[in-house]
Protein backbone atom coordinates (compact mmCIF):
# COMPACT_ATOMS: atom_id res chain seq x y z
CA UNK A 1 0.00 0.00 0.00
CA UNK A 2 1.22 3.57 -0.54
CA UNK A 3 -0.12 6.88 -0.64
CA UNK A 4 1.03 10.35 -2.07
CA UNK A 5 -0.78 13.75 -2.61
CA UNK A 6 0.59 13.92 -6.19
CA UNK A 7 -2.43 11.69 -8.59
CA UNK A 8 0.92 12.19 -10.68
CA UNK A 9 3.20 10.66 -8.97
CA UNK A 10 0.58 7.47 -8.17
CA UNK A 11 -0.29 6.85 -11.15
CA UNK A 12 4.08 6.13 -11.83
CA UNK A 13 4.05 4.55 -8.42
CA UNK A 14 1.02 2.06 -10.23
CA UNK A 15 2.93 1.61 -13.59
CA UNK A 16 6.03 0.60 -12.16
CA UNK A 17 3.78 -1.87 -9.23
CA UNK A 18 0.84 -2.39 -11.20
CA UNK A 19 -0.14 -5.24 -8.03
CA UNK A 20 0.27 -3.07 -5.62
CA UNK A 21 -2.89 -0.22 -4.13
CA UNK A 22 -1.74 3.31 -4.22
CA UNK A 23 -4.18 6.31 -2.88
CA UNK A 24 -4.06 9.94 -2.72
CA UNK A 25 -3.63 11.16 0.92
CA UNK A 26 -1.83 13.37 2.89
CA UNK A 27 1.10 12.38 5.11
CA UNK A 28 -0.29 14.69 8.10
CA UNK A 29 -4.04 13.30 8.29
CA UNK A 30 -4.82 9.99 6.80
CA UNK A 31 -6.42 6.57 7.83
CA UNK A 32 -5.95 3.29 6.18
CA UNK A 33 -8.35 0.87 6.27
CA UNK A 34 -6.34 -1.51 8.78
CA UNK A 35 -3.03 -0.76 11.16
CA UNK A 36 -0.10 -1.71 8.94
CA UNK A 37 3.17 -3.63 10.90
CA UNK A 38 5.43 -1.24 8.94
CA UNK A 39 5.69 2.55 7.19
CA UNK A 40 8.30 3.81 4.74
CA UNK A 41 8.78 7.29 4.10
CA UNK A 42 11.10 7.69 1.42
CA UNK A 43 12.97 10.12 -0.23
CA UNK A 44 13.55 12.99 2.41
CA UNK A 45 9.97 13.46 1.93
CA UNK A 46 9.87 14.58 5.53
CA UNK A 47 12.02 17.73 4.57
CA UNK A 48 8.85 19.16 2.35
CA UNK A 49 6.81 19.41 6.38
CA UNK A 50 7.67 22.83 6.85
CA UNK A 51 6.07 23.78 10.41
CA UNK A 52 6.88 21.99 13.53
CA UNK A 53 2.98 21.20 13.58
CA UNK A 54 2.99 19.37 10.04
CA UNK A 55 6.04 17.43 11.38
CA UNK A 56 4.37 16.34 14.56
CA UNK A 57 0.98 15.94 12.74
CA UNK A 58 2.64 13.21 9.94
CA UNK A 59 4.14 11.38 13.08
CA UNK A 60 1.39 11.24 14.72
CA UNK A 61 -0.89 10.09 11.65
CA UNK A 62 1.41 7.20 10.95
CA UNK A 63 1.93 6.23 14.34
CA UNK A 64 -2.28 5.80 14.61
CA UNK A 65 -2.05 3.57 11.11
CA UNK A 66 0.63 1.41 12.80
CA UNK A 67 0.15 -1.82 14.88
CA UNK A 68 1.89 -1.81 18.74
CA UNK A 69 5.72 -2.34 17.71
CA UNK A 70 5.06 -1.38 14.05
CA UNK A 71 8.52 -0.37 12.49
CA UNK A 72 8.95 3.50 10.70
CA UNK A 73 11.94 4.00 8.60
CA UNK A 74 12.54 7.19 6.96
CA UNK A 75 15.27 9.42 6.10
CA UNK A 76 16.09 13.59 6.80
CA UNK A 77 18.06 16.24 5.43
CA UNK A 78 21.32 16.78 8.14
CA UNK A 79 21.20 20.23 9.23
CA UNK A 80 24.28 20.35 10.57
CA UNK A 81 26.19 19.26 7.57
CA UNK A 82 24.28 20.50 4.64
CA UNK A 83 23.90 24.40 5.58
CA UNK A 84 27.83 24.51 5.89
CA UNK A 85 27.78 23.18 2.98
CA UNK A 86 25.15 25.71 0.83
CA UNK A 87 26.38 28.94 2.73
CA UNK A 88 28.13 30.16 -0.04
CA UNK A 89 25.18 30.25 -2.18
CA UNK A 90 26.92 28.38 -4.72
CA UNK A 91 25.10 26.97 -7.86
CA UNK A 92 25.36 23.39 -7.66
CA UNK A 93 25.59 21.03 -10.93
CA UNK A 94 24.40 17.43 -10.52
CA UNK A 95 24.60 15.03 -14.05
CA UNK A 96 23.22 11.70 -14.52
CA UNK A 97 22.80 9.28 -17.38
CA UNK A 98 19.76 7.35 -18.23
CA UNK A 99 19.02 4.73 -21.06
CA UNK A 100 22.11 6.77 -23.56
CA UNK A 101 20.90 9.92 -22.82
CA UNK A 102 22.73 12.97 -20.68
CA UNK A 103 20.59 14.90 -18.49
CA UNK A 104 21.90 17.97 -16.27
CA UNK A 105 20.40 19.90 -13.18
CA UNK A 106 21.96 23.32 -12.16
CA UNK A 107 20.41 24.01 -8.41
CA UNK A 108 20.67 27.33 -6.23
CA UNK A 109 19.99 26.63 -2.56
CA UNK A 110 19.86 29.47 -0.32
CA UNK A 111 18.94 29.57 3.54
CA UNK A 112 15.47 30.62 4.08
CA UNK A 113 14.95 30.40 7.82
CA UNK A 114 11.60 30.65 8.05
CA UNK A 115 10.32 27.51 9.46
CA UNK A 116 12.97 25.47 11.11
CA UNK A 117 16.06 25.49 9.14
CA UNK A 118 14.76 25.69 5.70
CA UNK A 119 16.09 26.65 2.73
CA UNK A 120 14.69 27.42 -0.84
CA UNK A 121 16.19 24.97 -3.75
CA UNK A 122 15.54 26.31 -7.56
CA UNK A 123 16.64 23.76 -10.21
CA UNK A 124 16.68 23.97 -14.06
CA UNK A 125 16.62 20.64 -15.38
CA UNK A 126 18.25 19.79 -18.98
CA UNK A 127 18.87 17.02 -21.38
CA UNK A 128 22.51 17.35 -23.61
CA UNK A 129 22.27 17.02 -27.50
CA UNK A 130 24.75 17.80 -29.82
CA UNK A 131 26.43 19.26 -27.18
CA UNK A 132 23.72 21.65 -26.08
CA UNK A 133 21.71 22.06 -23.29
CA UNK A 134 18.01 21.74 -23.93
CA UNK A 135 15.67 22.99 -20.91
CA UNK A 136 13.44 20.38 -20.28
CA UNK A 137 11.78 21.56 -17.02
CA UNK A 138 12.09 23.58 -13.16
CA UNK A 139 11.27 23.19 -9.88
CA UNK A 140 11.48 25.57 -7.08
CA UNK A 141 11.01 24.15 -3.32
CA UNK A 142 11.35 25.12 0.42
CA UNK A 143 12.40 21.93 2.08
CA UNK A 144 13.27 21.70 5.59
CA UNK A 145 16.54 20.43 7.37
CA UNK A 146 16.56 18.74 10.82
CA UNK A 147 18.80 18.41 13.47
CA UNK A 148 19.17 14.60 14.97
CA UNK A 149 17.81 16.28 18.15
CA UNK A 150 14.50 17.71 16.80
CA UNK A 151 13.73 14.18 15.33
CA UNK A 152 14.45 12.50 18.56
CA UNK A 153 11.93 14.69 20.13
CA UNK A 154 8.63 14.65 17.56
CA UNK A 155 9.12 10.61 17.66
CA UNK A 156 9.15 10.49 21.70
CA UNK A 157 6.23 13.15 21.45
CA UNK A 158 4.47 10.52 19.17
CA UNK A 159 5.09 7.30 21.05
CA UNK A 160 8.32 5.94 19.43
CA UNK A 161 11.31 4.89 20.47
CA UNK A 162 14.54 5.14 18.07
CA UNK A 163 16.06 1.14 17.25
CA UNK A 164 18.80 3.16 14.96
CA UNK A 165 19.86 6.05 13.38
CA UNK A 166 22.23 5.44 10.06
CA UNK A 167 24.30 8.00 8.43
CA UNK A 168 23.54 8.00 5.47
CA UNK A 169 25.79 9.83 2.15
CA UNK A 170 23.50 10.26 -1.03
CA UNK A 171 24.72 12.10 -4.02
CA UNK A 172 24.59 15.14 -2.39
CA UNK A 173 22.61 16.09 0.40
CA UNK A 174 23.92 14.18 3.90
CA UNK A 175 21.24 12.50 5.44
CA UNK A 176 20.16 10.45 8.54
CA UNK A 177 18.13 7.28 8.21
CA UNK A 178 16.08 6.35 11.07
CA UNK A 179 14.48 3.09 12.23
CA UNK A 180 11.72 3.51 15.30
CA UNK A 181 9.08 1.49 16.71
CA UNK A 182 5.83 2.34 18.10
CA UNK A 183 5.71 1.34 21.51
Amino acid sequence: TGLDLSDKMIRLAQKKSPNCQFFRADMRDFTLTKTVESAIVTARTISYLLTNKDVNNAFHSIASNLKQGGILCFDIIDANRFVPMISDESKIIHKANYNDIAYVRKSDWKLNLTNGIDFLWDATYYKKEDNKLIEIGQDHSNLRTFTVNEIEIFLFINGFKIKEIIDRPSYFFPTYVFVAEKL
